[in-house]
């Protein structure tokens, strides 16, 4: 019920605020199966859009012995994979278009759920817009479906910062008020 309700809030902010493609036609590769058109979605704004103000990146630190951090390495992930979407021919997802999350962030997310989705609300809250994009179509691809992730990763970076007039917040807000949600379930759900 509570999947449908999320679903159902997408949508409507989708349908409000207006959505682009984020795949571009004169890039299309396959998937790690090879069964899926995919597309990459990073690119520079049209000739209409002006560029959104840019954000410094999130801070570097250090883990243990000198690795990078949880974050960082996620943060890394993130700025250098860009949106990456497809149209599966087979299984669960067949025909409905997706996003792809990186290997690297999906081995994140089974080893630590709570501190994956944290660091992807943190770059979403702070990130540059593309960033933001990319990290917010990554937290709910994997805490929900890749389905609901491509929602929401689907944006022009000049809409994603423009409070939607239906909504009065902008998808940003709307985003990391999903991603919230979400780290309150995995925050209860370790409780138990």
């Amino acid at each position: 019920m509570n999947k449908l309700i999320s679903m159902m809030w997408l949508l409507l902010a989708i349908s409000s605020i207006g959505i682009t493609s984020c795949a571009k036609n004169d890039q299309i590769s396959t998937d790690r199966e090879g069964n899926a058109e995919v597309r990459d979605g990073k690119s520079a704004p049209a000739s209409d859009e002006v560029a959104a103000e840019p954000k410094p990146p999130i801070a570097e630190d250090k883990g243990n012995e000198g690795e990078p951090s949880l974050e960082n390495g996620i943060a890394k992930t993130v700025s250098s994979s860009g949106r990456r979407t497809a149209r599966p021919l087979t299984g669960k997802w067949a025909r409905y278009p997706i996003i792809i999350v990186p290997k690297k962030i999906e081995e994140y997310y089974l080893k630590d759920r709570l501190s994956t989705l944290k660091c992807l609300r943190r770059i979403v809250k702070e990130g540059t817009v593309s960033d933001a994009i990319s990290a917010g179509g990554y937290a709910i691809a994997l805490a929900e479906n890749p389905f609901a992730g491509f929602s929401v990763s689907c944006w022009s970076e000049k809409k994603y910062e423009e409070p939607s007039k239906a909504l009065g917040i902008s998808m940003r807000e709307l985003v990391i008020q999903s991603i919230d949600k979400h780290i309150s379930k995995e925050e209860n759900r370790l409780k138990e």
